[in-house]
């Protein structure tokens, strides 16, 4: 007999908006946590192309939620916000560690000692969504490009692990999660920041003057992989850098965003991961570190 979990998402975000919207699509009880301090039902509206579904549902203040023994967390977030999204869950009103909590972010960061006994399963997924707010309780997600998933598997098979497969399509489940992390990691190292720092659409990053920078950063950041124990090679994550840039070409990153609206950036999780990483194995980065510079004169952390 299939467990009736309910569903809390954090936010939302634009990923984590867009699988609550999937689950509502497939009749999960679904709630919205929120900085508010009442409860009240909101509404999220989920566009594909020309197609429009909205969903009603609860939107609670986290100190006045009261879990269910089988919840489940949904927290998308910038990895920025990863610490203290995650600390605001520990206080709600009958949370349990070992509550699962599905997480997905951009970059890489460590956790304080505090928070990694919590049952967390990080997602990777190239599903490309816009969020927009018509009014605080009517949040409309906007699907702009359909991708994969894959969610982290431990050693024994999780019962909500189905009903996320039915409804968050498709999604495929990794024991080696890491390996799929970092490279994703290593595709937004490149494309986020040449982008932002350049003012482009990620199309322009299939020209030939950008071949050896970007061949540049790969090389780099593949070696420091392998001192953390994740085996890559550059040619493959080379290969799949282009054809992210080419399947989004007409697509402003998210970090470009980021800039145009004036809002901080995930550069430290990203590109300064990779040169914190490097530093303590003794590794040279220089590739990286121009990066680095070149953002951070154009715009000031």
């Amino acid at each position: 007999m299939q467990t009736d979990y309910h569903w809390y998402v954090l936010g939302p975000g634009a990923i984590s908006g867009l699988i609550a919207c999937h689950l509502l699509e497939t009749k999960q009880q679904c709630s919205v946590l929120t900085r508010k301090t009442e409860s009240e039902h909101g509404q999220l509206t989920l566009k594909e192309g020309a197609i429009s579904s909205t969903y009603t549902l609860p939107f609670l203040p986290t100190q006045e939620c009261q879990l269910v023994k089988d919840s489940v967390f949904i927290v998308a977030v910038k990895a920025f916000d990863v610490v203290n999204a995650l600390e605001s869950i520990t206080t709600i009103p009958g949370f349990d560690k070992d509550m699962p909590i599905i997480l997905s972010h951009n970059g890489m960061l460590e956790l304080p000692n505090s928070l990694t006994s919590l049952n967390i399963y990080h997602l990777v997924t190239t599903h490309g969504a816009v969020k927009f707010a018509q009014e605080p309780t009517h949040i409309v997600i906007e699907h702009r490009g359909k991708g994969r998933s894959w969610l982290q598997r431990k050693e024994n098979k999780a019962d909500f692990e189905a009903i996320l497969a039915k409804s968050f399509k498709p999604i495929l489940f990794e024991s080696d999660i890491q390996t799929r992390r970092w490279s994703k990691l290593l595709i937004n190292c490149v494309i986020n920041p040449l982008t932002a720092i350049h003012q482009c659409n990620n199309g322009e990053l299939l020209k030939a003057e950008w071949q050896e920078v970007i061949q540049s950063l790969v090389n780099e950041a593949v070696c420091v992989a392998r001192v953390e124990q994740v085996s890559l090679d550059a040619k493959s994550v080379y290969e799949e850098i282009l054809r992210v840039a080419g399947e989004t070409r007409n697509n402003e990153s998210s970090m470009r965003q980021d800039i145009r609206h004036n809002r901080r950036t995930e550069i430290n999780y990203l590109t300064g991961y990779i040169i914190k990483k490097a530093k303590k194995a003794g590794l040279q980065v220089p590739a990286h570190e121009k990066l680095m510079k070149d953002f951070v004169s154009l715009y000031p952390q």
